[in-house]
């Protein structure tokens, strides 16, 4: 029904753009003859729409949650969706009464109304300002985090603790090699390189705020050695715990050295189910105690 609603819709704007860009074309002169004479071309644009619109995907997506991959959806369905009652036009009565410029107004109109009103809702859902919500929840005092790279994992990062955290954790700035000093993520100003965290934090703790806790939004190994010695140092000095969002994405966890070797020697635990949809059906058996054991040993049978 949703799915419905959302095509009913769309050919709404994709009829309006038609207008529109017929208008447009006549220097914003409205002439109802010139409008007749699209009727074919008309008919033809909404039919094809309400093929290719579902059959793209278009009108599944929820428009609050609406990404640019769904707006290269939109902009490919648009010039499918032309291009289409354009050819078949053309077959039926040569494209008589549609300008040669109309399809390319038609085109640019159309993707500008469907990903605007999609950005319209957007924009509608999240017009609650983070300082409007609730305060009844009685919460501990937030905590100072340092946030390691500037990616899309760190914006996804910043994103939740805004919407679900923002008063128990506090971002106090962003530490990346690429990005210069100065420049901002979502009003986090970057604050220097991994290389310098522990001139940051130093710095930090003079102006009041003590970092209890340093978040990495890139791989350990894309970090320069003399980074991963800095955070270690830092870690290890002044007991500031370093967290992973990589690994919490992938469901993993850093494991001391011995876990390590006692699992590459198949002594270790079970995997997990993300390691066994990625790789191969792994099950643990346990073997009968034989007449002279009193525990019973494991064996890794793969099949």
């Amino acid at each position: 029904m949703r799915s419905l609603r959302i095509l009913l819709v769309d050919l709404a704007l994709v009829s309006i753009a038609l207008v529109a860009s017929s208008v447009l074309r006549e220097n914003l002169e409205f002439s109802s003859d010139h409008l007749l004479a699209l009727i074919p071309y008309g008919l033809l644009t909404i039919s094809t729409a309400a093929i290719v619109l579902p059959l793209s995907g278009v009108t599944t997506a929820v428009w609050r949650y609406s990404s640019p991959q769904n707006y290269r959806d939109i902009v490919a369905a648009v010039i499918a969706i032309v291009a289409g009652a354009a050819v078949l036009t053309f077959i039926a009565n040569r494209l008589d009464g549609v300008s040669r410029a109309l399809p390319l107004l038609q085109v640019l109109i159309t993707v500008t109304l469907m990903i605007g009103a999609r950005i319209g809702s957007r924009l509608w859902h999240m017009r609650r300002s983070p300082r409007d919500w609730p305060r009844d929840v009685i919460v501990p005092a937030a905590e100072s985090v340092l946030l390691v790279g500037v990616n899309e994992l760190a914006e996804l990062y910043l994103h939740c603790i805004t919407r679900y955290a923002r008063d128990r954790v506090r971002v106090v700035g962003l530490l990346d090699a690429q990005a210069r000093r100065g420049l901002s993520l979502l009003s986090h100003r970057v604050l220097g390189s991994p290389e310098d965290v522990a001139d940051v934090v130093r710095t930090l703790e003079v102006h009041g705020v003590v970092i209890t806790r340093i978040v990495l939004a890139v791989p350990l190994r894309e970090l320069s050695i003399q980074a991963r010695e800095a955070l270690f140092a830092l870690e290890a000095s002044n007991a500031i715990p370093l967290e992973f969002l990589d690994q919490k994405s992938h469901g993993n966890v850093r494991a001391p050295k011995w876990r390590a070797a006692t699992m590459r020697r198949g002594r270790g635990r079970r995997p997990t189910h993300s390691t066994q949809k990625a790789t191969r059906a792994w099950r643990v058996r346990p073997i009968a105690p034989s007449s002279g054991s009193s525990t019973s040993s494991w064996r890794r049978c793969c099949w």
